[in-house]
């Protein structure tokens, strides 16, 4: 590796993120939040969960709507093709209460009944049919919990769901080339898949921080789609951390380019996220 080369690269990328434009936030609509489970470590028979929830619910239950006290949960179960669901159902619950652990901490116990089953084939444990139990730490992860003291899993905060978001939300590539109206199999998005399954993935390295892509992403991209100036973070995301990357890949510079990116990434988590 040019050493020099690499750190110059790096210090331009650390320029660039310099240049992040101030985040602009005025009156949001009020739309639920979504915490998904991922699916790093993919194996067969693996669950995937998708909750939605109010975050006004839980904050202000005296003043929250029917509407906003109900509670999504979509299981999704995994055989053998793992980009596609075997079997899947989604129940819907309505919250009876929430309160939080310490005071003036984030983190909340919720409470909510069973209502229906709103769609799917998959069975969930009969106990899914009676009521739910939840640990959230808002913005941060939800934990759907087995006893008063025991998780059965962490579901990671993913995006606030909006009419345009579709399914809750994207990465942070998907979401800038999304903005752009370009195609799912346009040059950006498979340049840099390419960079994370053909590079970053070979080392222990490179999956921690892939890992922390998936996990950290949602919220970033939920973020900026909270920002009145969205537009802008986007272009300048594109112009200044996609297609620098890009061409670094095509030079053949792939630990520089893994770099440009992930200073950009931790650039965008203290820009927005804080």
């Amino acid at each position: 590796m040019n050493r020099k080369a690499f750190l110059q690269q790096s210090s331009l990328a650390v320029a660039a993120v310099a240049g992040l434009p101030r985040a602009i936030r005025g009156t949001q609509q009020n739309y639920p939040h979504i915490y998904q489970s991922t699916l790093i470590d993919q194996k067969k028979g693996s669950l995937q969960y998708i909750l939605t929830v109010y975050h006004s619910s839980i904050q202000l239950p005296s003043y929250a709507s029917e509407e906003e006290k109900a509670i999504y949960l979509k299981i999704k179960y995994y055989e053998g093709d793992m980009n596609t669901p075997e079997r899947e159902a989604e129940l819907k619950y309505i919250m009876t209460g929430a309160k939080q652990t310490d005071a003036g901490t984030d983190t909340w116990t919720v409470t909510a009944r069973f209502d229906s089953k709103v769609s799917g084939d998959y069975q969930p444990p009969k106990s899914f049919f009676k009521s739910l139990t939840l640990r959230i730490r808002l913005l941060n992860s939800a934990d759907i919990m087995a006893s008063k003291k025991k998780s059965l899993v962490t579901l990671p905060y993913y995006s606030v769901y909006t009419p345009s978001s579709g399914s809750g939300g994207c990465f942070l590539t998907t979401a800038c080339v999304e903005h752009r109206l370009l195609p799912d199999d346009c040059e950006e998005l498979t340049t840099l898949r390419n960079l994370r399954d053909q590079y970053m993935l070979q080392s222990a390295e490179g999956q921690d921080l892939v890992r922390q892509y998936y996990q950290g992403g949602p919220a970033i991209v939920a973020a900026i789609n909270s920002c009145d100036n969205r537009n802008e973070i986007y272009d300048y995301m594109h112009r200044e951390m996609i297609l620098p990357s890009v061409q670094l890949v095509k030079e053949g510079k792939l630990e520089e380019a893994a770099q440009h990116y992930s200073v950009f990434v931790t650039a965008l988590q203290q820009q927005y996220c804080q």
